[in-house]
């Protein structure tokens, strides 16, 4: 039976952040009211991530390591998005500044607003500072972000944030038929979006 969500993961830069966030993504969907599994992309350069998934799946059930075609960034969003198998997929970086516990909002907004593809929207507030000092990449999305909005004028003000959900259909169309995955994916996303007729929309969620 296919669970309703698939959470997927083709941002692993080393094996050693594995644990940390298995566990913690664990720990906050173990009380979730609905199916769902936690897909993890390889891109075959290094075996101990395959070692490591495989030794957190006896303890974490609906743990599930995807082999991509090749080690770029493109391959392995597109083979963890195609392979997953979940009605409901989440391109989620654990870095992104968003938990993962906020998909709940993003699901509401799918059910209410017949959405097809959401984006989060982060709003950063007193917590930007922090963000920075984990991640100062940030200022180059926040800056992204801004020149994009003031060109094309469009309603998603945080294309860049990888918490993007797509249903299953949405997914395989659009994934499955970008050339380049790449750091423009997001407004590539909302493009594809809107010439197959898709429906997309954002959420505020906490960072």
């Amino acid at each position: 039976m296919k669970p309703l969500l698939s959470v997927v993961i083709p941002y692993l830069s080393s094996p050693r952040e594995i644990p940390l966030i298995v566990i913690d993504i664990d720990k906050q969907m173990e009380n979730s009211e609905y199916s769902w599994e936690l897909v993890l992309v390889d891109g075959g350069v290094d075996d101990k991530i395959s070692e490591i998934v495989k030794g957190m799946s006896r303890a974490v059930k609906n743990l599930k390591l995807v082999n991509s075609s090749g080690s770029g960034l493109d391959k392995k969003i597109r083979s963890g998005m195609l392979l997953a198998n979940g009605k409901i997929r989440l391109l989620f970086d654990p870095k992104s500044g968003v938990s993962i516990d906020q998909i709940n909002r993003v699901i509401s907004v799918m059910d209410n607003e017949d959405a097809r593809i959401v984006f989060a929207r982060r709003v950063w507030g007193s917590n930007i500072v922090r963000a920075l000092v984990k991640n100062p990449k940030i200022i180059f999305t926040l800056v992204a972000n801004f020149v994009f909005i003031l060109i094309f004028l469009r309603s998603i003000h945080d294309v860049f944030c990888k918490f993007i959900v797509f249903t299953e259909g949405s997914a395989e169309s659009i994934i499955g038929s970008m050339r380049r995955l790449d750091l423009t994916l997001g407004p590539r996303v909302i493009f594809s979006a809107r010439k197959l007729g898709y429906k997309a929309r954002e959420v505020i969620v906490e960072v």
